[in-house]
């Protein structure tokens, strides 16, 4: 039950901390004025660093505690989702330094300075880009942990997609976006069910 509980609300945590990032994005917006966007979003900015900070704790305790029940499982298939489970969170946990930074001061040291801005959000959207194919890989490699078929083949599908969405060279396609974080929460919530 514990468990459940723990997957259901890391993934609700996670996928609101994605969808905040891509909200926050400033996609049509002058370089000269990211000091007032910045302002702006000061609000969801620290929101979205705090609860990124816990669903990746939550998500991480939730995808090795899954492991450890599978330890029988092929050794390839298990040192494959700790791989791709790094390369997930690490993009993530430098995200919260990164926005952390944009608007905490630290030790007396101030945020980042306008002319900075641009810098941190290209780091964070390229370490969301890196988490996104991470998480393709990983919901896909998951899957194999099923033992419902339906389950095992939707969840190839919705790594395929998570990946597919994850080339935002321009502006951040929100709808599909949406539509794949919404699809895979569902199906990670399923994956736990199951």
């Amino acid at each position: 039950m514990i468990m459940q509980l723990i997957a259901i609300s890391s993934s609700i945590l996670l996928a609101i901390t994605r969808i905040m990032i891509c909200n926050f994005s400033p996609n049509n917006m002058n370089l000269n004025n990211l000091h007032v966007w910045r302002n702006s979003k000061l609000r969801i900015l620290k929101i979205s660093d705090e609860i990124l900070f816990f669903s990746i704790f939550l998500f991480t305790v939730y995808i090795l505690s899954r492991l450890f029940q599978n330890m029988d499982k092929n050794l390839i298939l298990v040192s494959s989702i700790i791989t791709s489970l790094i390369f997930f969170i690490i993009p993530l946990i430098s995200n919260v330094l990164l926005i952390g930074n944009l608007v905490y001061p630290v030790n007396g040291i101030g945020i980042v300075k306008s002319d900075s801005i641009s810098v941190y959000l290209l780091g964070i959207y390229s370490r969301m880009h890196l988490s996104e194919l991470a998480l393709g890989i990983l919901t896909m490699l998951l899957s194999f942990l099923s033992k419902n078929i339906f389950v095992l083949y939707i969840g190839i599908i919705v790594g395929i997609v998570q990946i597919a969405q994850t080339y935002y060279s321009k502006s951040i396609n929100q709808l599909l976006y949406y539509s794949s974080v919404a699809i895979w929460s569902v199906w990670l919530i399923i994956f736990q069910m199951v």
